[in-house]
């Protein structure tokens, strides 16, 4: 004969509990959707400051006296260097249009946008080593240590919302602007007694 059996304990579901500990859940989930969407987007950033460092690396070893110059107006006069970006990204641009609308001028406009690039770039880490320079000089006097902290702190600074795109808006117009100035780093110069380098008032 069957006989009903009772538990020594029983506990009272409480349906609020389980609704929290779901909505839990759920708050994880995405947290860990959301990191794994990030850490490609982080991963491609490191990779791009790597090569960025690398590039400024080779620039500052085979063309230190370009570089120096770069650095000298970027210090000397970044007012003046950003408002020289702004004019001549406005100029480039119109140039690579100008140049676009026949065509023996599109291979001209490919190879000047091509220039150009590298000419940026080669500003960008002039610039980035200033920053550098500024904040280890006390600690090493050498180059690439400035570089290295230059760009790893406009890696870190990237992130933030917001800033990260300004930053790299007014890092590219003083980059173009200390090209200018320095007339491509003294390759479109002319030569005369005092050098082929821009030099910067004290």
């Amino acid at each position: 004969m069957p006989v009903c059996g009772y538990p020594d304990a029983y506990v009272e579901p409480y349906p609020d509990f389980y609704v929290r500990l779901a909505q839990l859940g759920r708050a994880w989930v995405r947290h860990l959707e959301a990191l794994d969407a990030t850490l490609p987007k982080s991963g491609a950033a490191m990779t791009r400051m790597a090569l960025l460092f690398v590039f400024g690396t080779v620039l500052f070893a085979l063309a230190t006296r370009r570089m120096e110059a770069m650095q000298g107006e970027a210090v000397g006069r970044p007012m003046r260097s950003f408002a020289l970006g702004v004019v001549g990204l406005l100029i480039s641009i119109v140039a690579v249009l100008a140049l676009s609308v026949t065509v023996v001028g599109i291979p001209v406009a490919i190879v000047l946008a091509l220039l150009a690039v590298f000419a940026v770039y080669s500003g960008i880490c002039a610039v980035l080593a200033c920053v550098g320079a500024m904040l280890v000089r006390h600690k090493s006097e050498n180059p690439y240590v400035h570089l290295a902290v230059g760009v790893g702190l406009y890696f870190l600074l990237g992130w933030i919302p917001y800033l990260g795109g300004l930053l790299t808006l007014a890092l590219v117009l003083v980059s173009i602007g200390v090209v200018v100035a320095t007339r491509g780093a003294g390759y479109l110069q002319r030569h005369s007694g005092n050098g082929p380098y821009r030099s910067v008032p004290a």
